[in-house]
């Protein structure tokens, strides 16, 4: 975030002056913002620019206004709009030969393909190469060196090999340029890059060196010209260096030095990652009351600025706050929890373990605006478990580096248990037993029943006899990355699952559902809706998810075979950002009647129709099923009358991201922002739906993200749960739990996780169905009274 912002400011220096004062005032006062990273207000500025601009009839302006607007937009994650309006103006700065104006345009399409990949059909480096190789006719050579610097950024994770030769160029290109502040801001950048690339090189003395070399130029070159971010960023670079080296009392006195700076011109982008470098150094010094302050500083400059922070995904698909920001909240509640377990008196015992629990809320709560790629204001309410109920306990696991710390929420308060098992061991432990249980392997070898135990031994053990204390009935499952994959009612102690001991629900924080209490009864509204066979929405599925069924198709015809043989070599490889090209290819495929029969009979969901009609007939509720379930009858259905639980039986996905997600209509598919927009209509508003049933859905394969968006939906849609599956359910299985679990919600003194836990039992307790892969994957997420 920091580099981007430092080429960003490179390039910024380089506009030429603007004849009009109020023009140039505005335009500068727009730049410094988008510096800064104060997006709203730089929008503001350029509008008002705009508006001169146009009166004036100044083409070159309104290019030069699109140019940052689409820079805006590209880092608030409107990807559409920022491709529109850069497209735009490097066709006009093209036609009209401004040199320099294509240039900084190019440097953003560049970076627009970094971030999403299917934006644009040039490669990155493309528009990169453009500019260097255009270096002689462009005016303002910081330009060239940007356009260096992304190509080097680029090959940090493609070539590494080619870094030191590209840092050369890069260098002596930058010292023929005059000495200025868009030098200071290119030795900034370059120092960065060169950091980057040497520091898992620690017996490389050359690299640091270089790094050094460029970082100090920059820090000379700034404070000459009187630029303190820049400052500020070489000095926290330059006590990274030393911090890799050893020099921890030199580190320290940077970090101070470039904290003054950014305190007298607040600037808290910088202040982030110099406030959590400086916790990481006192915790090397063992001054653990100084790492906490520090760690707290860096969260409140976090959440000051939270809304101006770009979201962004890295090449493993972390987002930029799990990636970035994630691990300051988690250094802070290491601390925490640290300093609770020494703790001798009781009352600051729980001050401690509740601010633990406070920063892990905080962060799983920007984790979900992350799911949403935007910055949104979700509703936080916390729940009080001694007026709410006194026999739930939340748990919150915790993973770090060298153990397992797990927070315990009771009505009695909070109290800390920990398991020695390093962060490794148990992502490979909890990831292996995933996906046993979702690809239906026996628990019948050594290995699958160590998995279950151990998790089991690393996650319940330490705290079931305090559980057992309490008269604990629910466990309400906080779960964070790799565990969000694990169904914890499926946990063994070599005697009995979890789930013959304790209800179970799921949520995404304690504070982040709907809180207010609602018991089931007979007279509730129900829909109930399924899909047993497909319609036109195989023409509205996602090119990967119909390519994923190819491979399972029946086909008894001959030439269709052929046909399909033929297509498959011809298309398999297919660039996923081709769009058009894919519903080119997915139009000569569908022109096959027996092709587009057999995909079809792929997603049928033969016990669908069972299920529905005899769930619909048992509760003498209405329901639409296979051609009546098309997105606008069950739009129309939806808007008639408020009910109080929706019941979908349909193929659906969730997966790491909520554009990613989506379930089936005959004929179309429904996002969960359409499913939002169906859910808050007014009498919803009024009344809200209280359970949603997505019978048949799944989560993304071994993405620990897509378990968020059954809470997405839930918070989204303003649904108080959700009843979800982590991965394909089995049919006949499925169909009896439902059953089950309506007869359950009949009970009036059992909340929705107890029959949920009843009907999951009624499986167990049959040598068909014993297995947890028939009843562990479906989950509630949210309210579960």
């Amino acid at each position: 975030m920091i580099l981007i912002r430092s080429i960003l400011l490179l390039i910024l220096l380089s506009v030429s002056s603007v004849q009009a004062q109020d023009l140039n005032t505005l335009l500068q006062q727009g730049q410094n913002y988008i510096v800064t990273g104060h997006y709203y207000e730089a929008v503001r500025q350029l509008d008002k620019a705009k508006a001169i601009a146009t009166d004036k009839g100044d083409s070159y302006y309104l290019t030069f206004i699109n140019v940052l607007e689409g820079y805006i937009n590209l880092q608030q994650q409107n990807f559409k709009k920022s491709k529109e309006l850069l497209l735009l103006a490097l066709k006009q700065s093209t036609q009209q030969n401004w040199i320099d104006l294509t240039a900084k345009t190019q440097l953003y399409l560049g970076e627009l393909k970094n971030r999403q990949k299917c934006s644009l059909e040039k490669d990155s480096q493309y528009y990169f190469k453009k500019i260097v190789d255009q270096s002689a006719q462009i005016t303002e050579k910081a330009l060239v060196i940007s356009a260096y610097l992304h190509l080097i950024k680029a090959n940090q994770d493609g070539k590494p090999d080619d870094i030191p030769i590209q840092l050369k160029e890069a260098e002596a290109f930058l010292i023929t340029l005059p000495i200025d502040k868009k030098t200071a801001q290119a030795w900034l950048s370059l120092g960065h890059q060169a950091f980057i690339y040497q520091k898992d090189k620690k017996d490389n003395p050359t690299g640091f060196q270089t790094a050094s070399r460029y970082l100090n130029k920059a820090l000379i070159h700034s404070k000459a010209f009187k630029q303190p971010r820049v400052q500020a960023s070489a000095l926290q670079y330059l006590a990274q260096l030393d911090q890799q080296q050893n020099r921890v009392k030199d580190a320290i006195d940077r970090v101070q030095q470039g904290l003054y700076i950014t305190q007298k011109i607040q600037a808290s982008d910088i202040a982030i990652h110099l406030e959590a470098l400086l916790a990481k150094l006192f915790y090397t010094k063992n001054k653990l009351p100084d790492a906490k302050k520090a760690y707290k500083r860096a969260i409140q400059h976090i959440e000051d600025i939270r809304v101006d922070i770009p979201i962004s995904y890295n090449t493993k698909g972390d987002s930029s706050f799990r990636d970035k920001l994630a691990p300051i909240y988690l250094g802070l509640a290491d601390l925490l929890l640290q300093q609770s377990a020494e703790e001798v008196d009781a009352s600051l015992e729980q001050t401690l373990l509740k601010e633990a629990q406070d920063v892990i809320e905080l962060m799983k709560k920007n984790e979900l605006e992350d799911f949403f790629q935007k910055r949104c204001e979700i509703a936080t309410t916390p729940i009080n478990l001694k007026k709410t109920d006194p026999h739930a306990a939340a748990i919150y696991p915790i993973s770090f580096k060298d153990r397992l710390d797990i927070i315990v929420y009771t009505s009695q308060g909070l109290k800390r248990f920990s398991s020695p098992v390093s962060a490794k061991i148990l992502d490979e432990t909890a990831r292996a037993y995933a996906k046993d249980l979702r690809e239906g392997n026996e628990l019948s070898t050594i290995e699958h029943k160590r998995e279950a135990i151990l998790l089991y031994k690393w996650l319940i053990a330490p705290l079931d006899a305090y559980l057992k204390q309490q008269k604990i009935e629910t466990l309400v499952y906080i779960p964070d990355g790799v565990l969000r994959l694990l169904p914890l009612s499926a946990l063994y102690n070599n005697e009995k699952f979890l789930i013959e001991d304790y209800a179970v629900v799921t949520l995404p924080g304690m504070s982040l559902i709907e809180s207010k209490i609602t018991n089931y009864n007979q007279q509730q509204a129900i829909l109930f809706a399924g899909l047993s066979h497909l319609g036109d929405v195989i023409y509205d599925l996602p090119y990967k998810n119909l390519i994923d069924k190819i491979g399972d198709l029946d086909i008894k015809d001959k030439k269709a075979n052929i046909f399909l043989s033929d297509w498959i070599r011809q298309n398999k490889n297919i660039d996923n950002c081709a769009k058009d090209q894919q519903k080119k290819t997915l139009k000569l495929l569908f022109e096959n009647s027996k092709i587009t029969a057999a995909i079809k009979k792929v997603f049928n969901l033969k016990v669908a129709k069972t299920e529905i009609e005899t769930l619909a007939q048992n509760n003498q509720m209405p329901y639409l099923l296979n051609e009546r379930f098309s997105l606008k009858d069950f739009s129309d259905t939806l808007d008639k009358k408020p009910y109080k639980i929706l019941h979908i039986a349909t193929h659906g996905v969730f997966g790491g991201t909520e554009n990613e997600s989506y379930i089936m209509t005959h004929d179309k598919i429904l996002t969960i922002n359409k499913l939002e927009r169906l859910l808050t209509t007014n009498h919803f508003k009024k009344s809200p739906l209280d359970l949603l049933i997505l019978s048949a859905c799944q989560t993304a394969e071994g993405d620990d993200k897509s378990p968020l968006g059954f809470s997405g939906v839930a918070i989204k849609a303003k649904v108080r749960s959700v009843l979800g599956s982590l991965w394909n359910a089995y049919d006949e299985a499925t169909a009896q739990l439902m059953m089950a679990f309506y007869d359950a919600l009949k009970d009036p003194t059992l909340s929705k996780a107890q029959a949920l836990r009843k009907a999951k039992l009624s499986l167990l307790k049959q040598k068909k169905f014993s297995h947890p892969k028939f009843w562990s994957s479906l989950i509630l997420v949210g309210n579960w009274k």
